[in-house]
């Protein structure tokens, strides 16, 4: 449903990562910014956001987590918590384009 979002909104959508590799190996790939559900299967997606905050890229968590759940270095993170609308995803998208702009990754 997100990546079909993204998609009308005029993003490009390099995948779903079902496993924290398959998202390193998108990292690669040079994405300008990220969204992230903290659950992939039985992992989660803190390294990768620790690789992203390192490579300067910036990102959301989009999860059903509320923020209490995150660990103390993600709690500035932008966090868009499930379910959400349209809107509210549009709005988390320009922050992250805000932060892509002023080079503040991990919003």
């Amino acid at each position: 449903m997100i990546a079909h979002i993204l998609r009308r909104l005029g993003y490009e959508v390099l995948g779903e990562a079902p496993t924290v590799r398959v998202a390193m190996d998108m990292i690669d790939g040079g994405p300008d910014l990220a969204l992230l559900d903290i659950q992939l299967g039985r992992e989660t997606s803190y390294p990768v956001a620790d690789e992203l905050a390192r490579r300067g890229i910036p990102f959301a968590f989009v999860t059903s987590y509320s923020r209490q759940d995150l660990p103390d270095r993600f709690a500035r993170c932008l966090l868009l918590s499930k379910p959400f609308g349209e809107r509210a995803l549009q709005g988390l998208l320009n922050e992250l384009q805000q932060a892509r702009l002023t080079g503040s990754a991990g919003a």
